[in-house]
């Protein structure tokens, strides 16, 4: 086998146990992990030992990736009414409430009968600020427990069950303060690193630095995103430098530089300089379990670990090899990994830095300072090859100054994050850190001030991308070809390379978006959405009060944001009482949607009687009864909509059976595009 793959002898073991994990998420039946097996077997018995360890390798991925998912039949005895013991693992507050992500250790119907339960990870709501929750905390508590509700109301639509699916977490709940029985410190070994993240994010939070360098600095420093500003992401993603705020190997690598220095006195002696390296291992591993092992700082630990061993055990190291490891141990514990967009950046970044870094530096080796100059550069183009097409499938869009933004900020990223990990140390020794919080907040404000002006210069980014999937994989094809070029010089490879970079630029431009006209009714908590698709924007017309217009609109950007973006489309606006487009006629409380017409009662209606509808959207606010409504207009369908009072709906739905009168609910049953429904 040549360099590369010499160098990786894991690397097609974890493509096989990625694909094994791809092939059960892509519903291909269990069995066939048999057949793998049957095949691995016959493999070995042949003596093709290595090729019997990839084969195997798939049927790991595909019985790793069943083990670990738990499906909503095996969760169905929580939903309802629930008593629960869980460990916190988050908190995230919002205006009116905290979010608990937790996982459940024991579960019942009733406080004595509680029994043990398997790795499952809820989120809980507490509509109330008392009593305060915080991660590393064992709460019990009686909670109403329900599925997430999966009904997508129009097409990509960004649903509140496909965000927690995502995340693992296929059954949430509601738990009002009253129910709240005990909180305690978790008696769990992890617990402990939540409540350390906790006292290292206050330490920042109660500093004197400036509220956005405790922002950075938190995220940058416990992997904590969540009181990040929005516009702080889209400024450093514009600029090509969104990667300094997720954890990565710069980040890890600084934690592990700053360790040499603490730990320098142990060369003095001899005999504890192998301690030396094992204390920065420890650190670096305390460090991965303080920020959620999440997966690129995990990534990173395990990939400075085997450097370090490999040092202390003077064996020989392969980074690509490393790597590998690295996705094997974070895929074996948590397969769903594989499908985050993190973990894929993260990975996908290294690999083209160790492919690309050094083999695209013009400058010789022998020339050590120019080379570690251009080294810079190219390593930086070696990520930016092998993660951009990845942005740009997942945000539409490409940064192209993201060299320059790089080459500007990355220098002030070091002494930006040591300089935070002394304010940590400082404060929880009750030393006063306000000279060091200058030092970090004007280091910060030059890497702020460099990623705006860069994400403001013309032509900063490539928007509204459309990369399919057959695209993305064209790309991964050409990064290959021209990898193994790299390492062998091979004309056919180069040719190979050069073709799929020509047919990934005509797929990528010959792509068309669907974004047809459309008109989707929408249901909300304590309102009613109607969404007004064209190729261009979405309107939208809610029965919300007209002070609730930008919490509308914030709502619906979220919602939208997938269809929004595979469609091009960059405006939404809410509309108001009255509204007109080709498609479509609005005047409250009549809605003309082509050839049909559809009342929106969601106030006491005073029409002239007689009059014709297709349908009847009954909302929250009408008070009035569905008999009034029947004997005043005519209408082939009430529609009872999702905002109603469980109460109400359940009253109008007894009496538009008692009427005989048709109707459907829209929580259950959402509308096809108005403008194509029969």
């Amino acid at each position: 086998m040549k360099a590369p793959l010499s160098l990786a002898p894991l690397l097609p073991v974890t493509i096989a146990f990625s694909g094994g994990i791809i092939l059960t998420f892509a519903g291909v039946p269990l069995w066939c992990a048999g057949v793998w097996i049957i095949a691995s077997i016959i493999l070995a018995m042949r003596r093709l030992r290595y090729y019997a360890t990839v084969v195997a390798a798939i049927a790991l991925g595909q019985i790793n990736l069943w083990i670990q998912s738990p499906s909503e039949v095996s969760v169905k005895y929580l939903e309802g009414e629930t008593f629960l013991s869980a460990d916190v693992e988050s908190v995230r507050e919002t205006e009116t409430s905290q979010i608990l992500r937790v996982e459940i250790i024991r579960a019942g119907k009733a406080s004595s009968e509680m029994n043990r339960v398997a790795d499952v990870r809820s989120q809980i709501v507490i509509p109330a600020f008392t009593p305060a929750v915080y991660p590393g905390e064992r709460i019990t508590l009686k909670a109403k427990m329900n599925f997430p509700d999966a009904v997508e109301y129009f097409p990509d639509q960004l649903t509140y069950h496909k965000i927690l699916k995502r995340q693992g977490i296929l059954i949430s709940g509601i738990a009002i303060p009253e129910d709240i029985f005990k909180i305690e410190d978790s008696p769990a070994v992890l617990a402990v690193f939540p409540r350390i993240k906790t006292k290292v994010k206050n330490a920042l939070l109660k500093s004197s630095l400036d509220g956005e360098t405790k922002e950075f600095l938190v995220t940058a420093i416990t992997g904590d995103s969540s009181i990040l500003d929005n516009d702080t992401r889209k400024t450093f993603a514009k600029a090509g430098t969104a990667h300094i705020l997720a954890l990565s190997g710069l980040h890890v690598g600084i934690i592990m530089v700053f360790c040499s220095l603490l730990f320098m006195p142990l060369i003095l002696y001899p005999s504890l300089r192998k301690a030396r390296i094992l204390l920065i291992i420890i650190a670096l591993w305390l460090f991965a379990f303080t920020t959620g092992l999440s997966a690129s700082a995990t990534r990173a630990v395990i990939m400075a670990s085997c450097l370090l061993l490999a040092g202390l055990l003077q064996k020989r190291h392969s980074s690509f090899n490393a790597l590998c490891l690295a996705a094997l141990i974070i895929l074996l514990f948590d397969p769903r990994a594989l499908f985050n967009i993190s973990f894929q950046l993260s990975f996908a970044a290294v690999a083209g830095i160790l492919l690309f870094g050094n083999k695209l530096n013009p400058v010789s080796p022998r020339n050590r300072e120019a080379y570690a100059t251009m080294g810079f550069f190219t390593m930086s183009a070696g990520a930016m090859i092998a993660t951009g097409v990845i942005s740009g499938f997942y945000f539409h869009t490409f940064p192209l100054y993201f060299i320059i933004a790089n080459v500007l900020t990355i220098p002030f990223l070091s002494p930006l994050i040591g300089s935070g990990v002394i304010i940590i140390i400082l404060s929880l020794t009750g030393i006063s850190s306000h000279y060091i919080c200058k030092i970090a907040d004007f280091l910060y404000s030059w890497m702020r001030g460099v990623s705006d002006t860069i994400a403001n210069l013309p032509g900063a980014s490539i928007n509204h991308l459309t990369i399919s999937t057959v695209s993305l994989l064209v790309w991964f094809a050409a990064i290959t070809f021209f990898a193994l070029w790299l390492y062998s010089r091979r004309r056919v490879l180069i040719y190979s390379a050069l073709i799929c970079t020509l047919s990934f630029i005509v797929l990528v431009f010959t792509t068309s978006t669907d974004a047809p006209n459309g008109v989707y009714l929408i249901p909300q908590t304590y309102r009613t959405d109607i969404a007004v698709c064209s190729p261009t924007r979405i309107d939208i017309l809610t029965t919300a009060l007209h002070r609730e217009k930008e919490r509308v609109k914030e709502s619906n950007l979220r919602s939208f944001s997938e269809y929004m973006l595979n469609r091009n489309i960059d405006s939404l606006e809410v509309s108001g009482t009255e509204f007109a487009n080709d498609c479509v006629i609005y005047n409250h409380p009549i809605l003309t949607v082509g050839s049909k017409r559809i009342l929106i009662a969601n106030t006491d209606i005073t029409l002239p009687q007689g009059a014709v509808f297709d349908y009847i959207l009954v909302c929250r606010g009408y008070k009035k009864s569905i008999s009034e409504l029947t004997e005043m207009y005519a209408t082939n369908l009430i529609i009872l909509s999702g905002d109603l009072h469980p109460k109400r709906l359940s009253n109008y739905e007894k009496e538009c059976c008692n009427l005989g009168v048709n109707y459907t609910l829209l929580k259950n049953n959402p509308l096809n595009n108005l403008l194509t429904t029969h």
